[in-house]
């Protein structure tokens, strides 16, 4: 699809968002703690708004510049979100439990970050957790 059609689609989410009397879902807490509460909620403000832009920049920024840094890294957001494999459990990204699924399965987007990208939490993020 061109990327006029992109912008009128996500507009008009938005529009329709804007309308909705629902609460947003409720997400699992992140593992990373913020200094001051207002950083925490400036994260979850940017996050829940642009959080779409930001994975479409640094892809582009990836994949066309060849530039690979830490900053908006959808590792970093994996590692800090995700339920960290268990010997009872690996939450994927079809789990309801997963954080990216939490929000995309309430709005009904479709998810397919995870057919290139690991959808849990590196093994060497475990072995630092403990």
């Amino acid at each position: 699809m061109p990327p006029m059609i992109h912008s009128f689609i996500a507009l008009l989410l938005a529009v329709m968002m804007v309308g909705c009397d629902s609460n947003p879902p409720e997400l699992m807490a992140a593992t990373k703690v913020f200094e001051t509460e207002q950083e925490t909620k400036l994260h979850i403000a940017e996050m829940r708004t642009d959080h779409m832009h930001l994975l479409n920049h640094k892809r582009d920024e990836t994949m066309y510049s060849g530039i690979r840094t830490a900053k908006h890294s959808l590792n970093a957001c994996i590692d800090c979100h995700v339920p960290m494999p268990t010997a009872q459990k690996v939450v994927r990204h079809t789990d309801a439990e997963h954080f990216c699924a939490t929000c995309h399965i309430e709005v009904a987007v479709k998810l397919d970050c995870f057919q290139c990208h690991a959808d849990r939490p590196a093994l060497k993020t475990a072995e630092v957790a403990k």
